[in-house]
């Protein structure tokens, strides 16, 4: 089966917000890191833990119909997470601290509310990607590769036990749609086409991707550059992965994880050893 114009536009944003997220990491403050020790293990399993709390509320908070509990959280978040990614962008050429948080959640607050009350699709599309390019740049800076890669595994086998097996995944992403929540990535085409994802989609394959080039320094005998060219191999196996997933797209939800986050394994697997280790 063919791409459709809407699964390349899709693919084409994934893209996109993944370079832009890499082209911020070298600005991002090291003291700023979520985690003390980036390589732990165990902090995939508290990210893990957390994903399947939130998860468990907003479940809660959909099945007892309260919408404008689930609205004001997300809301809430969704400042709190875009003030993340306009601090990251500000700092660079601002230095007092109080200014660069004052301008950042100014900033947040009118594109958050500008989005919430317009409904426009594209202001959605922009939010969306906004929280993409922070939450990349952040959890890829403060998570090492292997952390990285546990919590990558993992949540794959969660996406497919929870779209397959239990289909609650769904029931959050319609309570999302229904909420009006700029949480995914749509497009509709002249023929009513319409392609869709999530986040999580984009922003997972994105942590591998600023963490390989964040944590994995270029050594003797390696190609200079070697850390950005296996970023970018990553996001293009990311992205390889995604276009087969929409191809392979029948009328019943379909887990993206498994097939995004696939591929951009199956590319650090392929490219590390070529640019590192021969």
């Amino acid at each position: 089966m063919a791409p459709r114009y809407a699964d390349v536009v899709i693919v084409s944003a994934f893209i996109i917000i993944q370079l832009s997220a890499l082209s911020l990491l070298p600005f991002f403050p090291q003291q700023a890191q979520a985690f003390e020790d980036p390589g732990d293990p165990g902090n995939s399993v508290l990210y893990v833990s957390l994903f399947i709390f939130v998860s468990a509320s907003i479940l809660a908070v959909i099945a007892l119909r309260m919408m404008f509990v689930l609205r004001l959280i997300m809301v809430s978040a969704m400042v709190a997470g875009a003030s993340m990614t306009f601090a990251l962008l500000i700092h660079i050429i601002i230095t007092p601290a109080w200014l660069v948080l004052l301008s950042s959640l100014c900033m947040s607050v009118t594109l958050v509310v500008a989005t919430m009350f317009t409904k426009d699709r594209r202001l959605m599309a922009i939010t969306a990607g906004v929280l993409s390019v922070g939450a990349i740049v952040i959890l890829g800076a403060s998570l090492g590769p292997v952390p990285v890669l546990l919590l990558l595994a993992a949540l794959s086998l969660y996406d497919y036990w929870a779209v397959r097996r239990t289909g609650h995944m769904q029931t959050i992403a319609d309570g999302m749609a229904e909420a009006e929540l700029p949480l995914l990535f749509r497009h509709v085409d002249d023929e009513g086409g319409e392609t869709s994802i999530g986040l999580g989609d984009v922003v997972l394959p994105g942590i591998l991707a600023a963490s390989a080039m964040y944590h994995i320094s270029p050594v003797n005998g390696t190609l200079p550059g070697s850390n950005v060219i296996l970023a970018l191999t990553i996001v293009l196996g990311g992205a390889a992965g995604l276009m087969l997933l929409l191809m392979r797209l029948d009328e019943k939800p379909a887990p993206g994880l498994p097939w995004i986050n696939g591929g951009a394994i199956l590319a650090l697997a392929i490219s590390y050893p070529l640019l590192f280790l021969l």
